[in-house]
């Protein structure tokens, strides 16, 4: 089993203190720990309208679970790699795609954390998620937990939500959270009226970005990461682009390892981000 999908104890810091900053000399000031960073990008992805389509017992569309049934991925804002730093977002630099892969200093083959796709697909089923790059695998013959499409679920954590494909609620953990709206999760909302109030959403960064990526319209994410500063802080702070959850909008999202931060970009720095650490929205 995956080990994003283990239980995981909460933990309230961002990430792990580093034990080799933690001691000092006299009279030296303490050095502060090294931030966790990863790297991502957000392609879009279209289904083929060609491609016969598979309707289940309400005579609704499925998603497609063969790869062929997707045209090919539309690279994302200027093709951009972006860099998430201790809550913050800046442009990563020096880094090419090539075959579907990122290479650095030219050379350098760049780790892949996780892919994910992610669907708005309609206002009934609303979002669907797939652990892979759905045009590039076919889930229909992938083994479990590859082989099918998620809805939206999550972990509870107080009144911290922690997205996940197999968490156990379908609904957010806690209420009040001024970016329900934005990221188009309304229906999600926790009723119950014993319910603690929000303090943030994590989980799954796969799933984070998709949520960001389709709350503007296609084109407009840079704009939102670099120029409106949407996501800073681990705060939501908005844009004024409106909504881009269109009927069958698509989104492929990939996670890296920083090679230029191999100490704090790792698998098990960035599960601990996820399953462990605080809010990385809030």
């Amino acid at each position: 089993m995956s080990s994003s999908r283990r239980s995981h104890k909460s933990d309230n810091h961002k990430h792990r203190t580093n034990p080799s900053l933690g001691r000092s000399r006299p009279g030296q000031s303490e050095p502060a720990p090294q931030p966790v960073t990863f790297l991502f990008s957000v392609n879009s992805i279209s289904i083929d309208d060609d491609f016969p389509r598979e309707v289940d017992e309400n005579g609704r569309w499925r998603l497609p679970l063969h790869r062929d049934a997707f045209l090919p991925q539309v690279s994302g804002d200027l093709g951009d790699l972006y860099r998430w730093s201790n809550g913050n977002i800046s442009r990563a630099d020096g880094y090419q795609w090539y075959q579907g892969h990122v290479w650095y200093n030219q050379s350098n083959l760049v780790h892949r954390y996780k892919t994910a796709t992610m669907f708005f697909w309609d206002q009934f089923l609303q979002f669907a998620t797939a652990t892979k790059d759905a045009s590039t695998s076919d889930m229909a013959t992938a083994p479990i937990p590859d082989n099918r499409w998620y809805p939206l679920n999550f972990r509870h954590d107080g009144g911290l939500s922690r997205v996940d494909e197999v968490g156990e609620y379908p609904y957010l953990a806690g209420q009040g959270a001024s970016w329900v709206p934005e990221f188009g999760l309304q229906s999600y909302n926790n009723t119950n009226s014993n319910a603690p109030i929000s303090t943030g959403l994590a989980g799954n960064i796969t799933t984070i970005v998709g949520l960001i990526a389709l709350s503007c319209p296609e084109g407009r994410l840079d704009n939102v990461l670099m120029t409106q500063r949407a996501w800073r802080h681990y705060e939501w702070r908005g844009h004024p682009y409106g909504s881009g959850r269109t009927n069958e909008r698509g989104v492929v999202v990939s996670i890296f390892l920083d090679p230029e931060n191999p100490q704090w970009s790792t698998t098990f720095t960035l599960e601990d981000l996820e399953w462990r650490g605080g809010a990385l929205i809030r």
